[in-house]
């Protein structure tokens, strides 16, 4: 089978024969590493490596005054950008995720002060490394940002230095400390602390994710900001966090993600903070997902009026949900490798409810007040358990499956669709969720991801 992947040779001839290149693309090539010769191409501006197993780049490129795209995207043998990238005076792009890991950043990026679009930057621990201060001055940044290695910050109040506040054109901002989460102490924890509530993003902020935070405290800016453009929230293992900060309030919220956080309990809004208005809790939300929550019971403080436009819930892990609060324009309901259903309220716009992996469920109760859902399909993977109290599905792709009708005790049936039919007889194999299987999670339009399976 052929490689998909480009066989360059002859490459340092190449460069020294065109040194008025103004773009040069090396993405997808089976290359190992850039000749010195690349630092003769005085007039290049363009420079893209990405997916190649490049292991590092010469100090000789470090000579390209006229530089001003750097795209070394998705090369994961490369382990650090050359010590003199500060030299590149006009970037303007540069580029160095990969997934998993990260590539190291010297000291100095700070100097590059016409950037305009740095996707990631990676503190380190060295001395030599890069730092938090090295966003001081780059207040030019466009679109996302990614801070990694926050982990490597030992004096918390360091992180008012990279002034986010100042980042007026950010869109999506993420926050991620290591996922080392054993080895986190109680000082650990208060520095995390003091370093997000330094770590104040910008008012027009679109997009916020925070991974691997081990405090229970949140900033005080997430509930005292007027974030009025804030769309997306994503909240992935944050661990010790038992309880939510007041993001009902936000007036644009439009989609909320919390993934492994451990100790919550309860979901919704604090009923000991005051009220801020008269108008409903989570105004705008339409898509929630709650995912590997374990010791989530249910929600707190809804009232009417409250999530009046919430219309996809997915719940995916959460094996101790004991009910659901009403909510009026919900249309799409997922419930993932839970152990049993939790109570459904009268849902009377929900059109669309699927459960998958149930392993431990042998019977199903619809409540009553379901009227968009009558004659629809609904779409099953309940496990080998359940499968063998199918009448007449023998693991075929459709099968009837007999309900009870909470209202009248009757039994009734519907047409069930099997999502992944487990054959009968095989042991339900636990399935697993590797950390860098996790999406950079954004609103999708028309619905939402598929969930990822627990751990």
């Amino acid at each position: 089978m052929s490689s998909p992947f480009l066989k360059i040779e002859g490459l340092d001839d190449f460069l020294l024969k065109f040194k008025s290149l103004r773009a040069l693309d090396l993405s997808c090539t089976v290359i190992g590493q850039l000749p010195a010769s690349i630092g003769n191409l005085k007039h290049l501006q363009y420079l893209s490596v990405n997916n190649t197993d490049i292991r590092r780049l010469p100090s000789e490129l470090c000579l390209l005054e006229n530089l001003q795209t750097l795209e070394v995207r998705n090369c994961h043998q490369l382990v650090t950008l050359p010590e003199g990238t500060k030299n590149l005076a006009k970037l303007i792009y540069l580029d160095v995720r990969k997934q998993p890991g990260h590539v190291r950043m010297p000291i100095g990026v700070g100097e590059l002060i016409h950037l305009q679009s740095l996707p990631v930057l990676n503190v380190g621990e060295g001395l030599s490394d890069c730092s938090i201060q090295e966003l001081r001055y780059l207040d030019n940044l466009h679109g996302d940002l990614a801070i990694t290695g926050l982990e490597n910050i030992k004096v918390g109040t360091d992180a008012k230095e990279a002034k986010l506040i100042k980042k007026k054109h950010l869109e999506t901002l993420t926050l991620e400390w290591s996922d080392n989460s054993i080895y986190f102490e109680e000082e650990d924890e208060d520095i995390s602390v003091e370093v997000f509530e330094s770590l104040e993003p910008p008012r027009d902020l679109v997009n916020l994710i925070v991974r691997n935070y081990c405090s229970s405290l949140f900033p005080v800016w997430i509930e005292k900001s007027p974030f009025d453009n804030l769309q997306s929230i994503t909240l992935d293992n944050c661990y010790n966090c038992y309880l939510l900060p007041a993001l009902g309030d936000l007036q644009s919220l439009r989609y909320l993600c919390l993934r492994k956080m451990y100790a919550l309990n309860f979901f919704g809004y604090n009923p000991s903070l005051p009220e801020k208005g008269s108008c409903g809790k989570f105004p705008a939300l339409e898509i929630l997902k709650l995912w590997e929550m374990y010791e989530l019971e249910g929600w707190i403080g809804v009232k009417d009026g409250d999530f009046p436009r919430l219309h996809n819930v997915s719940i995916c892990g959460c094996p101790t949900l004991k009910s659901l609060p009403r909510l009026p324009s919900l249309v799409d309901l997922s419930f993932y490798h839970c152990n049993q259903l939790p109570e459904i309220p009268e849902l009377r716009k929900l059109e669309s409810l699927k459960i998958e992996c149930f392993q431990d469920m042998m019977s199903l109760d619809l409540p009553q007040g379901l009227p968009a859902l009558k004659n629809r399909k609904a779409q099953l993977d309940v496990g080998t358990a359940a499968a063998r109290c199918w009448r007449g599905g023998r693991g075929l792709p459709q099968a009837v499956w007999f309900v009870r009708d909470q209202a009248t005790n009757r039994p009734t049936h519907t047409v069930v669709t099997v999502l992944h039919p487990t054959r009968l007889g095989l042991p339900p194999r636990r399935p697993s969720c590797p950390q860098s299987s996790l999406p950079s999670i954004r609103p999708v339009a028309g619905g939402f991801e598929q969930p990822p399976h627990p751990r």
